[in-house]
């Protein structure tokens, strides 16, 4: 009994004593991973077993308790809820199948998976990086896939690589990650043929740094079709080849727009067109680049046309003259010829602008045929010469001149006009003053237009100036006869004193002489006159002595321009007194004339009787201007000024126009325009400057422009002559 019952304590210690050691602890330290779920703790050493405890338990917590390599038989999806953790100074690498799941990993040592060798590994979960970190080349392993087709991509020419993802199928590799396979390059324009490309992996979420996995795979590239895109439908006449059409077009590459060079060519080249308007034929286009293009063929349209005939002979004219207009020229034996056949063609010959003026000189000009049969033949132009001479002038109408008064200048005379279509009329020298004999003078005619006018034949025609002369009849009216002056008789004595001289007042009607037995008497209203001049008294030796024996003598005064006064002759009257010798100032005395200088008949002057050396005494200067005012010389009204002015410069914009005359001194301008050559009905615009505008013009329309100067002189304007006419 004893002995039983030691060997049954013995157990029962042992029992005992085993109850009492902690199980799972040693479990622990001997196992390679720990499973913390919610139902407690557990201890595997491989990873399907820990993977299995995490998707019957509902997720949890795998912990490496030592370097492991993680091995799984098939490819394992871990929980979304699981996490697995690799403490510090631990390492994890995959091998077998791998995994792929929603879970996460905390990583205080290291994740190998560069010396990983699992076939799958693919987290979508996230890295809690605590330490180390995790080491990333080689995200997963590709697996080998049967192609369904040895070409991945089939292309035209000219089209680039797409930028979609490839499919697994068609690169033969599988990747368990989000992403797809792409080409590498995608600016290439393949050469018709097949073609070895490059494509790489390219991963859509990077959660470390990807690996680079390439592959090539062949595409396939087609010869493109050019595609027309511009044609513009030919013309071609009745009767001709179609080998003879030459239309416009272009082919381009419907996949980038480049022009593609080739041929387009007509079938049955020989074949004559016949009926007019438009008609489909057959073409075909070949490329130059046959490798990249196919030929194409076509259907076009063409349009068949009326016929051009052909100018066999130029029509010839007659010889033209200025003046006339094309419409007088007429077109002699011109023809036309069907340009296939030959035949003279009916129709007719006509200018194209009937109503144009000829040129002077040989010019030419459009000329039409029009055939008769204007269904199969169309007109055709050419051009014609014509041959134009100056237009002859025989004859120049001259204008009547007015009768001028004795002592008026040429330009003081009256032309019935001053120009006419053709030219304008001028003095040969204005400044004349024809005396009473002078029974015609000179008269020019300027002509405009020396260049298409041919005034050779006029008579009095100038070559050297290239102007007409004609002497015209011009009346020269005498003046009216004056009462005769009263002179003095002059004795000669040993001391010869001056003497008074009586200065009488002459009527208009008819003066009164003094019976010879009378001694004539002066009296207050015969000497006081409107002008007094100022007295000369000449030396004693000048004057001419004076008796009583001087009588009255009347002569008619001198006119300006004689150059020298006429001598008086005296006449036999009574004898007068001696006077004393006291000194007597001559005056001689007129009344003061009207500025419109109109001749006053009856105004004179009494002059002293001349001695026997008359050119002695000098006459004074107030009285030459005496004799001038009293002569009835009327000042001019017309071009009286020397001086002259031109113009400088004209510049027109649309309806105005600048003029700048040239400088005059104390001289006012004035200029005048008018739309017709002869300044008819000639606007006039006066200013005291140089610069003068001129608005309101009708756009384009010609316009003659003249210039001159004028100043004012005791109230009266008087100019100069009129310059050059201007065109503008």
């Amino acid at each position: 009994m004893g002995k039983r019952f030691k060997i049954l304590s013995f157990l029962l210690i042992v029992s005992l004593l085993a109850g009492c050691l902690p199980t799972k602890e040693g479990k622990a330290a001997t196992a390679n991973l720990t499973c913390e779920t919610k139902k407690g703790t557990s201890y595997v050493n491989t990873a399907d077993e820990a993977l299995d405890i995490m998707e019957k338990e509902g997720g949890g917590k795998i912990i490496l308790n030592t370097t492991v390599a993680w091995t799984t038989k098939t490819v394992r999806t871990f929980h979304a809820h699981t996490k697995i953790v690799i403490p510090e100074n631990m390492t994890m690498t995959l091998e077998g199948a791998g995994m792929q799941g929603g879970g996460s990993f905390e990583v205080s040592g290291t994740l190998d998976l560069k010396n990983s060798t699992c076939n799958v590994f693919h987290v979508t979960g996230e890295f809690e990086q605590k330490g180390r970190g995790v080491i990333v080349r080689q995200v997963v392993n590709m697996g080998t896939l049967e192609k369904t087709s040895d070409i991945a991509a089939v292309l035209t020419y000219g089209q680039k690589l797409p930028n979609d993802t490839i499919n697994d199928l068609l690169v033969g590799n599988r990747v368990y990650k989000e992403g797809g396979w792409r080409y590498r390059d995608l600016t290439t324009v393949f050469e018709a043929g097949i073609h070895t490309v490059s494509v790489y992996y390219d991963y859509n979420k990077t959660i470390f740094t990807p690996h680079d996995f390439n592959n090539t795979v062949q595409i396939r590239v087609d010869k493109a079709d050019p595609a027309l895109t511009q044609y513009t439908i030919p013309e071609v006449e009745q009767g001709q080849a179609i080998s003879t059409l030459r239309p416009k077009y272009s082919f381009t590459n419907p996949n980038t727009g480049e022009m593609v060079a080739g041929t387009l060519q007509f079938s049955d080249g020989a074949t004559v067109l016949e009926g007019l308007g438009e008609r489909q034929l057959k073409a075909s286009f070949v490329p130059n680049d046959s490798k990249n293009y196919n030929s194409l063929s076509l259907s076009l349209k063409v349009k068949v046309v009326t016929a051009t005939p052909k100018i066999a002979a130029i029509p010839y004219t007659s010889k033209g003259q200025y003046g006339q207009m094309l419409k007088d020229i007429s077109l002699q034996q011109g023809n036309c010829v069907d340009s296939l056949t030959g035949e003279i063609i009916s129709g007719s010959w006509a200018w194209k602008k009937p109503n144009d003026p000829l040129v002077c000189g040989e010019h030419t000009y459009p000329a039409v045929f029009t055939p008769a049969d204007t269904k199969n033949y169309k007109s055709i132009e050419t051009l014609v010469s014509v041959q134009t001479a100056q237009k002859k002038m025989t004859v120049v109408s001259w204008p009547t001149v007015s009768a001028i008064n004795e002592g008026q200048h040429l330009f003081e005379a009256a032309l019935a006009f001053n120009s006419n279509e053709y030219g304008t009329f001028l003095w040969e020298d204005d400044t004349q003053i024809p005396p009473l004999e002078y029974q015609g003078a000179v008269l020019v005619f300027a002509p405009f237009d020396t260049e298409n006018y041919d005034w050779t034949n006029v008579v009095g025609y100038d070559a050297r100036t290239k102007t007409v002369k004609k002497t015209v009849a011009l009346s020269v009216i005498p003046k009216p006869t004056e009462a005769p002056k009263p002179t003095e008789k002059v004795l000669p004595t040993e001391a010869p004193k001056p003497t008074a001289t009586s200065i009488p007042t002459v009527t208009p009607i008819a003066p009164t002489l003094p019976p010879a037995s009378e001694k004539p008497q002066i009296t207050p209203e015969q000497t006081a006159v409107p002008t007094i001049l100022p007295t000369v008294i000449p030396t004693a030796s000048a004057l001419p002595s004076q008796t009583p024996e001087s009588t009255a003598d009347v002569s008619p005064l001198p006119t300006e321009g004689t150059g020298t006064d006429e001598k008086l002759e005296p006449t036999r009257e009574p004898a007068l007194e001696p006077t004393p010798e006291p000194t007597v100032s001559t005056q001689p005395v007129a009344t003061e004339q009207p500025d419109d200088s109109s001749t006053v008949p009856g105004d004179s002057t009494i002059q002293p009787a001349p001695t026997e050396k008359p050119n002695e005494i000098e006459e004074p200067v107030v009285v030459k201007k005496l004799i001038t005012k009293i002569s009835g010389i009327k000042t001019p009204k017309g071009a009286a000024l020397k001086k002259n002015s031109r113009i400088m410069s004209i510049k027109r914009n649309g309806k105005s126009v600048k003029i700048v005359l040239k400088k005059v001194k104390k001289a006012k301008y004035e200029v005048r325009y008018a739309d017709q050559k002869n300044m008819k009905h000639a606007k006039k615009k006066r200013s005291n400057k140089r610069t003068i505008y001129i608005r309101k013009l009708i756009k384009n329309k010609k316009y003659y422009l003249q210039a001159r100067v004028w100043k004012k002189k005791k109230g009266k304007r008087i100019y100069g002559k009129w310059s050059k006419k201007r065109r503008i």
